[in-house]
């Protein structure tokens, strides 16, 4: 969700978002980067036309697909769809992943490996 927050055009955010899916437990056939941080832009960011784009679409899902994504994910994803749907219909499109953003942060902080 912190790298979901990132400006698209930060260098490198791509991979930052790619690596931080697959940490969160996903699994895809091929571990294509550009898939992999798709999708996690689809579900946690703000809804925006390059995002829809019908040809790029095709392009990246015939690329790769997901083999596992696990529980904890599918019901993070399933809470932001819900929210992002509601606020739709009230004519906003909101960001998940930049409202949650605070106690992504937070949690990282509070179970940062000590090694590291």
């Amino acid at each position: 969700l912190v790298a979901l927050s990132e400006p698209d055009h930060t260098p490198g955010v791509d991979a930052r978002i790619a690596e931080a899916f697959t940490a969160a437990g996903v699994r895809s056939k091929n571990s294509d980067e550009r898939f992999l941080a798709l999708m996690p832009r689809l579900m946690f960011c703000r809804l925006r036309p390059e995002l829809l784009d019908r040809t790029m679409l095709r392009e990246v899902f015939s690329s790769d697909k997901v083999e596992y994504m696990p529980t904890h994910l599918i019901m993070a994803y399933r809470a932001s769809m819900l929210l992002r749907g509601l606020c739709l219909v009230l004519q906003e499109n909101v960001s998940v992943a930049h409202a949650w953003r605070p106690w992504a942060q937070r949690w990282l902080l509070e179970n940062a490996d000590p090694s590291e």
